[in-house]
C-alpha cells in the first residue's frame, strides 16, 4: 500500500490558493488543525485535511463566519441542510437587493449622462437663457414628448452627442453663409435637406413606430417655427432672422423636393 501523502503548510496553501497564515489562523481557531511532527513541530496535512478545507473554503465563499463553519462540519445532515437552506435565502435577499441597487446606480448615471450631453449640445449658451427655455418649453410641451427627448439624450454616449455639436455648429455656419440667397436656391436647399435628414433620424430614436416626416408633417414643422416664439427664440439666438427664412426653406423643400420623394426619405435613419 502506497504512503499518503503529506502537505506542509506551503504546499497546502499553494493548492488551495490562499496564504499561509489563514492557515495558521484555521490552526490556531480549531477550525482546520493539522498534525504536528514529533521532530520539529511542523505542521503536517493529509488528504483528509484537503477535503475539509475544500469544503470550509465553500462556505467562506457564500459568507459563512469561521464559528459558523465549525459547528456545521460536525453538523448532522439535516441540521447541516438547515444551515444551506438559510444561507441560501440570506443570498437570494442580497442579490436581490444588489440588483435594486445596481439598478438605481443606472438611472442615475442615465441621468448624469442625460444632462452630460445635454451641457455638450447647447455649450456657450448662458444659463439664464437655458433656464429661460426649460421653463417656456415645460409650458408649452406635453411631458410625454419631454420625457422622450430625455430619455433619447440619456442613450446619446458622449462622442455621438459631441459629433451631433460638431454637426450642428456646422450647418449653423452653413447656413449663416446662406441666409442672403433665396429659399429656392440649390444651396439653401441642399441645407435643408441635411436638416430634414437630422430631424428624422433624431426623431426615429424618440418614437416608437415612426414612419418618417412626410411632406405635410414637415411644412407644419416649418409653420410651427416660424409662429411659435419660443421656436423663433432658439433659431434666432443662433442666426438672426433663421426661424423665418429656414421655415420659408422647409416649406418650399416639402412641396417641390419631399413631396416627390417621401417613401424614399421618409426612411432615411429608421434602421
Amino acid at each position: 500500500m502506497s504512503k499518503e501523502k503529506i502537505y506542509s503548510v506551503s504546499e497546502l496553501s499553494d493548492l488551495a490558493g490562499i496564504t499561509k497564515r489563514t492557515l495558521h489562523h484555521y490552526d490556531e481557531i480549531g477550525l482546520l488543525v493539522p498534525a504536528r511532527r514529533k521532530d520539529n513541530g511542523y505542521r503536517e496535512y493529509q488528504h483528509k485535511h484537503l477535503v475539509m478545507l475544500q469544503q470550509i473554503l465553500i462556505y467562506r465563499a457564500i459568507d459563512f463566519s469561521t464559528q459558523d463553519i465549525k459547528q456545521l462540519l460536525g453538523a448532522e445532515n439535516h441540521n447541516l441542510l438547515d444551515a444551506l437552506n438559510h444561507q441560501k435565502n440570506v443570498l437570494i435577499k442580497r442579490q436581490q437587493e444588489t440588483a435594486s441597487m445596481l439598478g438605481d446606480l443606472e438611472a442615475t448615471m442615465s441621468t448624469v449622462q442625460g444632462r452630460r450631453n445635454s451641457e455638450i449640445l447647447f455649450d456657450g449658451i448662458p444659463t439664464e437663457k437655458m433656464d429661460s427655455w426649460k421653463e417656456k418649453i415645460k409650458k408649452q410641451v406635453d411631458g410625454p414628448a419631454i420625457e422622450r427627448y430625455q430619455q433619447w439624450m440619456q442613450r446619446l454616449s458622449e462622442d455621438e452627442s459631441r459629433t451631433l455639436k460638431s454637426e450642428q455648429d456646422e450647418f449653423m455656419e452653413e447656413y449663416g453663409r446662406a441666409i442672403k440667397l433665396p429659399v429656392e436656391s440649390q444651396q439653401v436647399q441642399d441645407l435643408v435637406m441635411r436638416h430634414y435628414i437630422s430631424t428624422n433620424r433624431t426623431l426615429y430614436k424618440m418614437h416608437e413606430g415612426f414612419k418618417g416626416i412626410g411632406s405635410k408633417g414637415f411644412a407644419i414643422m416649418a409653420r410651427e417655427m416660424q409662429k411659435q416664439q419660443l421656436n423663433i427664440e432658439l433659431y434666432d439666438y443662433y442666426l438672426e432672422g433663421m426661424a423665418q427664412h429656414l421655415g420659408k426653406a422647409m416649406i418650399y423643400f416639402a412641396e417641390n423636393t419631399l413631396e416627390d420623394q417621401q417613401s424614399e426619405l421618409r426612411q432615411i435613419g429608421s434602421t
